[in-house]
C-alpha cells in the first residue's frame, strides 16, 4: 500500500520551517538604546544605576530611563512627587522636567531598591 506523499511532505516542511524559527538566537533580549534626544539618560541594571551622578543644564531637562535588568524599577526626583518614570513592564519611559541649578537625589522608590543602592545625584547648572 503507498502512503500518500502530500501529507507527508507538508508535516516536514513544517518541522523545518519551526525549528528554523525557534533557531539562531542566544535567548538574550535585545537591550534598548537611548534616544539621541535626551539630556540624561539613566539606565537601571537590577539593583543599580549606570553611574552615581548625572548632570543637566537649568530648564526644560529630558530624562529618558532604560531597563537593562530583569526587575521593574521607578526614577523618581526628592522632593519632586509629580514626577515618576517606570520601566515595570516596558524598557524604557522618559519625560521632560523644568529643573532650577542644584543638586536633586535621584532613586527607585521601589521597596528595599533605594536602600539597596539606587540612588544617584543629578546637577543642575
Amino acid at each position: 500500500m503507498k502512503r500518500p506523499l502530500i501529507p507527508i511532505t507538508c508535516a516536514l516542511s513544517t518541522i523545518a520551517f519551526l525549528g528554523a524559527a525557534c533557531g539562531g538566537g542566544d535567548g538574550a533580549a535585545a537591550k534598548p538604546t537611548a534616544s539621541s534626544d535626551a539630556d540624561v539618560v539613566v539606565v537601571a541594571t537590577d539593583l543599580a544605576f549606570d553611574a552615581k551622578t548625572y548632570t543637566a543644564k537649568e530648564g526644560s531637562v529630558s530624562i529618558e530611563y532604560l531597563e537593562h535588568g530583569k526587575v521593574p524599577h521607578t526614577l523618581r526626583i526628592d522632593k519632586m512627587a509629580g514626577f515618576k518614570l517606570s520601566v515595570n513592564g516596558k524598557k524604557s519611559d522618559s519625560a521632560d522636567v523644568l529643573l532650577k541649578a542644584g543638586d536633586y537625589t535621584i532613586y527607585c522608590d521601589i521597596p528595599g531598591h533605594r536602600q539597596a543602592g539606587m540612588e544617584a545625584t543629578l546637577t543642575v547648572k
